[in-house]
């Protein structure tokens, strides 16, 4: 059975179902389908969870049309509370699938060795700059700048542990791991970034 590694993104497009995610929720639900049937085996890092945690109070906090509607001191309640409910509904699902899902691998890992290799890894690669016409942040529109765009130090550490964990793929939406693909550092671990489907 294929050991896979599961990226933050692929947990979140599970969690946030078709109607917010219409291009990713088929690919996630069909990973988890195969990981419920016992097709691969999957494994969710402490790592990965923390990033789901905390992706999940970002999003709800950017839903102004709801938080709009309440009293300043209901926000962050509601925030903390409906992300927490999410986070848990999750965690649920991938305990409930049993030993078909690895939170922990019986393996001491050196930290710091991780750590000092997703820096090297990070400092490796170029990236890339591009031009925008407007910003995704505030939402304005005709503002020229110029982002910068690379794999981030998570993103290595993601690798790092997937390998470190025995794994044979790591799957992702993101497109910035294709920068390590073949990376020796990751060792022969198959970097997989799913295409999303129109």
């Amino acid at each position: 059975m294929i050991r896979v590694y599961l990226d933050a993104n692929i947990i979140l497009a599970k969690s946030a179902g078709p109607e917010k995610e219409p291009r990713q929720f088929p690919q996630a639900e069909e990973i988890f389908n195969k990981i419920k049937n016992g097709e691969i085996e999957a494994v969710v890092s402490p790592l990965t969870l923390m990033e789901v945690r905390n992706a999940l109070r970002i999003n709800h906090g950017k839903e102004t049309t709801i938080l709009a509607g309440m009293e300043k001191s209901q926000r962050l309640e509601y925030v903390i509370k409906t992300s927490e409910d999410d986070y848990n509904a999750i965690l649920g699902e991938l305990i409930r699938m049993g030993d078909k899902v690895i939170f922990k691998v019986k393996k001491n890992i050196d930290m710091n060795q991780i750590l000092d290799d997703a820096m090297e890894i990070v400092m490796s690669i170029r990236g890339k700059t591009k031009s925008y016409r407007d910003c995704k942040k505030c939402g304005t529109d005709n503002v020229n700048y110029i982002g910068f765009k690379s794999l981030g130090t998570d993103d290595a550490l993601h690798a790092l542990l997937a390998n470190e964990m025995d794994c044979d793929q790591l799957l992702t939406f993101d497109g910035d791991f294709n920068e390590i693909k073949g990376n020796p550092k990751i060792g022969s671990l198959d970097i997989q970034v799913i295409e999303q489907r129109f």
